[in-house]
């Protein structure tokens, strides 16, 4: 079994390669652990419509008790060659309250390490995607 963190390790050594598998191996089966996340979104940029591959994506999972935060992922698609998790951002709204935060400068910081492989434009989207996610998944 392998974390999702290393099996996108192969897009940075090799653009072609997408995952960081060998050939001869297959992706069998995927496991998601059972978190007290009480909150999510995710959020795509598309050209030409739902059924069309993002040009820019974001995903958040929060979890909430009592009104503070306590868990929190941000992860970003399209900002880089492969899936970037947003650990600034994230420590940003764990241990505040949702009514502190603002998903505007959390989208600063989620987006201040991005290197989109072709555009600047991209990193404006997914600015504006991480802002909707965050309101979302926190409902603030």
């Amino acid at each position: 079994m392998i974390r999702i963190g290393e099996v996108y390790t192969g897009a940075e050594r090799n653009a072609q390669a997408e995952a960081g598998i060998a050939a001869d191996e297959i992706v069998c089966a995927v496991e998601f652990g059972t978190g007290a996340f009480t909150g999510q979104a995710f959020e795509k940029f598309t050209v030409r419509g739902a059924n069309d591959f993002a040009t820019a994506s974001v995903a958040v999972t929060a979890a909430v008790k009592a009104g503070v935060v306590s868990d929190c992922r941000i992860v970003l698609g399209g900002a880089a060659l492969r899936p970037v998790r947003c650990l600034d951002a994230e420590s940003l709204v764990i241990a505040h309250r949702t009514a502190e935060i603002v998903p505007d400068d959390v989208a600063d910081v989620a987006v201040s390490g991005a290197r989109a492989p072709d555009s600047a434009a991209r990193i404006d989207v997914l600015q504006a995607l991480v802002a909707r996610a965050m309101t979302r998944a926190f409902a603030v």
